[in-house]
């Protein structure tokens, strides 16, 4: 099963709004003995909003199908250290840890290059299971079979889930065609498999009743705005994530898309667009 969709540019993009969006209620289900098997974790950025938010663990190993991610994933966070008094350390190719001289605690980090759906021999051997921006993009096979294997007592950390819910500040008469046709695209064939997409949320929470695994489910919509440079260039970013793949959809009616991308954009540009993205963070503890 392969990442695809994401690049190291769009993650770099998104880290800071991730980071704002992620729900506060996650740190209380991480102990600082924890060991914590982070799938799809391209650079490491959940790592990252651990250290930003104090929440302790005494290893990391981020697991992900493209090398070149996880190859950047010690400069990234050096270059993130330098700004929040940590101290990192290069140990070798495919290991590192993070020093808090004020706490006096060491974080350990290791990298492991392995696609994702031969993840299932692994994730025993942790105390907790996270999965970042990832679980719209699997198939019900894989959380079916992830659902299977997990032992008790561990802790599995799904953030950032998409649910299928966009709204503006600004409304479009063709909104909502636009958003059920893109949560329609959304649960095509992703790394041969048909993605859960906008479903993902509901089926998680289906298969955690089915096992009688205590859960809980958070908001962690982002909210863009278009207020400086940077918010618009996200703020049309993300709407090119909307608006790229279904202009590939010969189903569509391409001239009201055309026209609805349109006149988003120039509500950005006139810095009067708000975006709310519908994501939930899910705490499942077997």
């Amino acid at each position: 099963m392969k990442k695809d969709y994401f690049t190291g540019t769009w993650l770099a993009m998104r880290e800071s709004y991730d980071i704002s969006s992620r729900n506060k209620n996650l740190t209380k289900f991480i102990k600082k003995s924890d060991s914590i098997l982070d799938i799809g974790s391209g650079t490491g950025a959940f790592s990252r909003w651990c250290l930003d938010n104090n929440i302790f663990f005494d290893t990391m190993m981020l697991l992900d199908h493209d090398q070149r991610l996880l190859n950047n994933s010690y400069k990234i966070t050096s270059q993130f250290c330098k700004g929040k008094q940590l101290i990192s350390e290069k140990i070798s190719n495919t290991e590192y840890k993070v020093k808090d001289p004020i706490n006096e605690f060491t974080f350990k980090f290791k990298t492991l290059h392995k696609d994702l759906s031969l993840a299932f021999n692994l994730i025993n051997s942790f105390d907790v299971l996270s999965m970042s921006a990832l679980i719209d993009l699997l198939s019900i096979n894989y959380l079916n079979k992830l659902f299977k294997n997990i032992e008790h007592d561990k802790v599995i950390i799904m953030t950032l889930c998409f649910n299928g819910q966009i709204y503006w500040n600004k409304k479009n008469s063709h909104d909502k065609y636009i958003v059920n046709e893109f949560n329609r695209e959304q649960q095509s064939i992703k790394g041969g498999n048909l993605s859960l997409g906008c479903e993902s949320v509901s089926k998680v929470k289906q298969l955690s009743k089915k096992k009688k695994y205590k859960f809980s489910i958070y908001d962690s919509s982002w909210k863009l705005s278009s207020n400086s440079n940077d918010d618009k260039y996200f703020h049309q970013k993300y709407l090119e994530t909307i608006y790229k793949p279904l202009k590939k959809n010969n189903k569509i009616d391409r001239k009201l898309l055309d026209q609805w991308f349109i006149s988003k954009i120039k509500l950005i540009n006139n810095g009067s667009l708000e975006t709310k993205v519908g994501h939930n963070d899910i705490i499942i503890q077997t």
